[in-house]
């Protein structure tokens, strides 16, 4: 006869650290994924604060105005 596997319990010093443990490994998954990703965001919005603090001057828009017959989106319809 082949042994059986016996099933791994948790000790409840593993349940007071961390009691999602009883409701399978994907909650954790679900939980640990999210809080990754929360810290992913954050270090790409710290790195592109430079981009926001360029942009947010808006001395863009002026140069495209006196361009305006060369670029892609100009039909002829209308005028910025």
């Amino acid at each position: 006869m082949a042994a059986k596997k016996k099933a791994r319990t948790m000790n409840q010093k593993e349940l007071d650290e961390d009691p999602l443990l009883q409701l399978g490994f994907g909650i954790v998954a679900y939980r640990d994924m999210l809080y990754n990703m929360i810290f992913v965001f954050s270090i790409f919005s710290l790195l592109m604060t430079p981009a926001f603090y360029y942009y947010s001057k808006g001395g863009a828009y002026p140069s495209i105005v006196k361009n305006e017959g060369y670029t892609l989106g100009n039909y002829g319809y209308s005028s910025t």
